[in-house]
């Protein structure tokens, strides 16, 4: 019985661990898309030690399943959630820290119709822009190799 005792000790300080760096994490990160990483990584982390300190306590199989569900549920749904809550910011133009480098994302979404555009920036016609391998080669829609010629 003591073992089972440690291991839930055990579990519930890497859970306490966790669920501060995650709120750390929240407090100190500058802007929205820093923060969705230790609010989901860590605090799963978290939820998953504090679920495994209850298994290892009651040893029952009902909070076994239910614990194991949770955990299961918890993992599929976080990822989600984190990607819905940051694409939500970012066409509610919830703006970036002031060093960010590179916004990849500018341009590319259509505003009208909220989706990703995968070919690049959108046009203001909303047509597609050229890539960089039909504005160097025009003939590159062809089925020949680019830089072969039929003879």
């Amino acid at each position: 019985m003591m073992i089972l005792d440690l291991m839930c000790v055990i579990f519930l300080v890497l859970s306490s661990f966790f669920m501060a760096v995650a709120a750390l994490g929240v407090i100190r990160f500058p802007d929205l898309y820093m923060r969705m990483s230790p609010s989901t990584s860590a605090a799963t982390l978290g939820v998953i030690f504090i679920l495994l300190a209850a298994i290892t306590h009651f040893n029952d199989l009902g909070v076994i399943s239910r614990a194991l569900a949770i955990i299961a549920f918890d993992l599929l749904t976080s990822p989600v959630a984190a990607h819905m809550i940051g694409r939500a910011g970012y066409l509610t133009g919830v703006p970036l820290w002031d060093k960010t480098l590179k916004d990849e994302l500018k341009g590319s979404y259509d505003k009208r119709t909220q989706q990703l555009h995968e070919g690049g920036p959108i046009r203001a016609t909303g047509e597609d822009v050229p890539s960089a391998e039909s504005r160097i080669n025009p003939n590159s829609g062809t089925d020949s190799a680019p830089g072969l010629q039929d003879s």
